[in-house]
């Protein structure tokens, strides 16, 4: 970690769980003018229940796009930012960042990397909430549930049908991934109880521990989530802890602000590897 410098070294800190060190390098690095720490700070600040410090650093990445590496960071800013909505009672404030973010896209090459989040933010703002669903998930996932299963079903049969020509394949895990990717909950909390496996790739069990969550198994939930935390790896330098977690509202009342910390302090990723 010594050898790192700048943004990789601060990520470096907030991995290994030494928030308040991450801190103190994010805050020199935004003094040096490297806009990105932004993105980690509100991260940091989301976990840390601190909302409005959380508009202020996601708005940010919004308002000046050519900061942001990745998609995946301008759509956690942007979840950030849409949880800041009910948080603040600050529909107003993020109705006009997501009407900035929309028009600083359009004018720009980067409309092609951060597609329509920005509208669909807008969307979201506009209607205080009712549309909980717009910012993450894809038309596939908004489809009936009728119609997710059927695809879900077809996919796991020809997944069952090729089984010999995958066979490095952990089939298991692959109808976790499958589950996740058609949205079908009932279908990944049954597998889970059937075979007593959890998923190895965080956004999957994040997916299951919402699902065990709506059927009030908290403890299962709870320590799913635990268990594959340090599992969960960075896209890019700044990001530091799992966004979903503080924006989807299936989570809520598992991520207490006691939990949230004990997830700060869990060394992830590069930081948890032996």
């Amino acid at each position: 970690m010594a050898r790192l410098k700048g943004q990789d070294a601060a990520q470096a800190l907030a991995l290994a769980g030494h928030i308040e060190d991450a801190e103190i390098a994010l805050h020199r690095l935004l003094d040096l003018g490297q806009s990105s720490a932004h993105a980690s700070l509100a991260e940091i600040a989301a976990y840390r229940g601190q909302w409005r410090l959380v508009f202020e650093h996601a708005q940010h990445m919004l308002v000046h796009p050519q900061t942001v590496a990745t998609r995946n960071v301008y759509v956690d800013m942007a979840a950030l930012l849409a949880r800041c909505g009910p948080q603040l009672e600050a529909w107003h404030d993020v109705r006009r960042i997501a009407t900035i973010a929309v028009k600083q896209l359009h004018d720009s090459t980067l409309q092609r990397a951060y597609g329509n989040t920005a509208a669909r933010l807008l969307t979201y703002a506009q209607s205080e909430g009712a549309h909980s669903d717009e910012l993450r998930l894809t038309a596939s996932a908004k489809a009936a549930l009728d119609a997710r299963r059927h695809a879900y079903r077809v996919d796991l049969n020809a997944m069952q049908a090729h089984a010999a020509a995958a066979a490095s394949q952990d089939p298991i895990q692959a109808q976790f991934a499958l589950a996740y990717i058609h949205r079908v909950s009932a279908e990944a909390v049954a597998l889970f109880d059937r075979t007593q496996v959890a998923p190895h790739l965080f956004h999957t069990a994040a997916f299951l521990a919402e699902a065990l969550m709506r059927d009030g198994r908290e403890d299962d939930a709870w320590t799913l989530l635990q268990a594959v935390l340090p599992r969960w790896w960075p896209v890019e330098n700044t990001q530091v802890a799992p966004v979903e977690l503080v924006t989807e509202h299936g989570l809520d009342a598992l991520m207490t602000p006691e939990r949230r910390i004990d997830v700060l302090r869990t060394p992830r990723g590069p930081q948890a590897s032996p």
